[in-house]
């Protein structure tokens, strides 16, 4: 899995299924971490998730989306990085909620927060026992490609 190619072609894409596939990758390979890796790596989907969702609610409308979103988050319990069989559910929705706060970002003018929350991605899709350090530039190009068709 550590070789497995991030590209993405120039022509229209799915940002959710692209991102997401990122994700389930990053999970599949940090399966059999420590318990204290998979705590800590929670808490980056917590954090990801918490910045999307007060991004959207920060722009306004969107109440319904985030509770549904947040709803589906609290349900995944508390082994989701660790269990395969919530490997795809949690990528799509994490993914769908990453797209669904970049336009509410962009909307409200990349707040400070922004950069925690780039942060908090490429803490999920590029956690720290993937031994992936030469792919960081295109992870980085990928998710400017991904952004830009989330808007």
């Amino acid at each position: 899995m550590a070789n497995e190619s991030v590209t993405i072609s120039s022509s229209a894409i799915n940002p959710v299924l692209h991102l997401s596939h990122l994700i389930k990758t990053a999970l599949q390979c940090s399966c059999d971490q420590s318990v204290g890796f998979h705590e800590h790596y929670r808490g980056q989907f917590g954090l990801l998730v918490g910045l999307g969702l007060t991004a959207m609610l920060a722009k306004g409308g969107q109440k319904q989306a985030c509770e549904k979103y947040l709803g589906a988050f609290l349900s995944c319990g508390d082994d989701f990085t660790q269990c395969s069989d919530e490997f795809d559910p949690v990528s799509v929705l994490i993914a769908e909620i990453v797209c669904s706060a970049m336009s509410p970002f962009q909307f409200l003018g990349s707040p400070r927060y922004f950069g925690d929350f780039i942060q908090a991605i490429l803490s999920v899709i590029y956690p720290a026992c993937m031994e992936l350090i030469e792919k960081k530039e295109n992870v980085h190009q990928l998710l400017q490609k991904l952004f830009e068709t989330c808007k």
